[in-house]
C-alpha cells in the first residue's frame, strides 16, 4: 500500500486548502480511512488534521492505544480528554489558515459548530481534492479490489449452484452474506436479490415472502469488501428455465441485448477517453435495437467508480464530462427493465487503461 506520505502528496497536489480536517463520526468518512489506514468504526469522536507533511489524530483515551499501535509514521496521536480541549487544540493548530472540510459528509449542525469554533479560519470543501486523489488506484488498491471481485464472483456461483424451490429472496441474500464471511470479507453494500417481475426494480430490498419457483428470472447485485476495498457484481439468470415459454424467450433476447451493450461500453473505457462515450455506446445500442423496442428502458448510469466506497465519487454518464485515466476502476452495468415482466442487468468491474480489463 502506498504510504500516508504518498497519499498526502496526492491530496494536496489538487488542494485549495492548507490543512484538511476530517471528523470521524458514527457514519464513517472514508477519507479518514484513506489517509490513516485505520479500520472504520473504532474512532468515533476523533478528529484528524492533515497538511502536506503529516497528520495529527486528536483522540480520546479509549482509542489512543489502538491508534498508537497501528499508526503510520506520518501520524501523531494526541490524547484529548474533553470537548473544550479539542476546541482549543484545533484553534491553535488551524489559526487563520484555509482548512478543508468534507461538506458532503459533515452534518449541518457540526459544520456550523466548526465555523463557530474556528472564527478566523477560511473553511473550504475538501471533497473534490480527495475524490481526484482517490480516483487513480495504486497497485495494492487494485489487488484488493481484484480480490473483492473474485470473492464476489465465487460467492455468486456457489449460491447459484445451491438454489432450490421455495427459497426466499432473503434466504438467497443471507447465503451471499455468509459466503462473504467464509471468505474473510464483509459486505460492500446491502445485497440485492430479486425474483421475477421485481427484477425490473434496480434498487430493491430482498423479501422473505417472494419464493423461488421454476422458470423464474433471478437478479443478484452483490459485492464483497476485502481489506476495506469493494467489489460490485450483478448477474441475471433463469432458475430451472422453460426455454419454450414466452417469458423465457423475451428475457433471453433482453439478456443478449444487455450483454452486447456492456461490451460496447467496455470497449470505450480507455484512458484518455470521456466516460460519457462509454455510457453513450451502451445506451445508443439499447435505444436503437429493433427500431427502439427498448428505448428508454436503460434508466441509470452505465457505471460508477469503485474503491474504498462502492460508489467512489465519479460516474459514467452521457451528461457528465469526465476523462478516464489509467488505473481508474469503474463498474460497467447496463440494464433493461420492463415492469410486469422483469429486468436484466449485467455488471462487471473494469480497470481503465490503454486496453481496459475486466477484473
Amino acid at each position: 500500500m502506498k504510504s500516508a506520505a504518498d497519499r498526502l502528496k496526492k491530496v494536496f497536489a489538487n488542494a485549495d486548502f492548507d490543512k484538511a480536517l476530517i471528523l470521524e463520526t458514527s457514519s464513517d468518512d472514508s477519507n479518514f480511512l484513506y489517509l490513516t489506514g485505520y479500520a472504520p468504526g473504532w474512532y468515533d469522536g476523533c478528529v484528524l488534521l492533515a497538511d502536506r507533511t503529516g497528520m495529527k489524530l486528536f483522540a480520546n483515551k479509549l482509542v489512543c492505544g489502538t491508534a498508537e499501535k497501528n499508526r503510520p509514521k506520518e501520524l501523531e496521536v494526541v490524547p484529548i480528554d474533553t470537548n473544550e480541549q479539542m476546541a482549543d487544540a484545533l484553534r491553535k493548530e488551524i489559526g487563520d489558515c484555509r482548512v478543508g472540510v468534507n461538506r458532503e459528509f459533515v452534518p449541518y449542525n457540526q459544520y456550523m459548530n466548526l465555523k463557530k469554533m474556528l472564527p478566523n479560519a477560511r473553511i473550504e470543501n475538501l471533497s473534490g481534492a480527495f475524490a481526484k486523489a482517490r480516483s487513480i488506484k495504486c497497485m495494492d488498491e487494485i489487488a484488493n479490489i481484484r480480490k473483492a471481485v473474485k470473492i464476489t464472483k465465487d460467492t455468486i456461483e456457489s449460491v447459484r449452484s445451491g438454489l432450490s424451490d421455495n427459497m426466499s429472496e432473503l434466504d438467497v441474500s443471507t447465503q451471499v452474506d455468509l459466503g462473504f464471511r467464509e471468505a474473510h470479507a464483509g459486505n460492500a453494500f446491502n445485497s440485492i436479490v430479486a425474483f421475477g417481475a421485481d427484477t425490473a426494480m434496480p434498487h430493491y430490498m430482498p423479501s422473505e415472502n417472494k419464493r423461488l419457483k421454476s422458470n423464474t428470472i433471478v437478479l443478484m447485485d452483490v459485492g464483497a469488501r476485502y481489506m476495506n476495498y469493494c467489489g460490485d457484481i450483478t448477474r441475471t439468470f433463469f432458475y430451472k428455465p422453460d426455454r419454450s415459454s414466452v417469458k423465457y424467450k423475451k428475457l433471453k433476447e433482453i439478456y443478449e441485448v444487455v450483454e452486447t451493450a456492456q461490451q460496447k461500453g467496455f470497449e470505450e473505457m480507455e484512458s484518455g477517453k470521456s466516460g460519457s462515450a462509454a455510457d453513450m455506446a451502451a445506451r445508443n445500442y439499447i435505444d436503437s435495437y429493433r427500431n427502439g423496442i427498448y428505448k428508454g428502458r436503460f434508466i441509470h448510469t452505465l457505471g460508477h467508480s469503485i474503491g474504498i466506497d462502492v460508489h467512489d465519487g465519479a460516474r459514467l454518464y452521457y451528461k457528465v464530462k469526465y476523462t478516464l485515466a489509467e488505473n481508474m476502476i469503474f463498474s460497467d452495468e447496463p440494464g433493461i427493465y420492463i415492469p410486469g415482466l422483469g429486468g436484466v442487468r449485467i455488471e462487471d468491474d473494469i480497470l481503465v487503461g490503454r486496453k481496459p480489463r475486466f477484473l
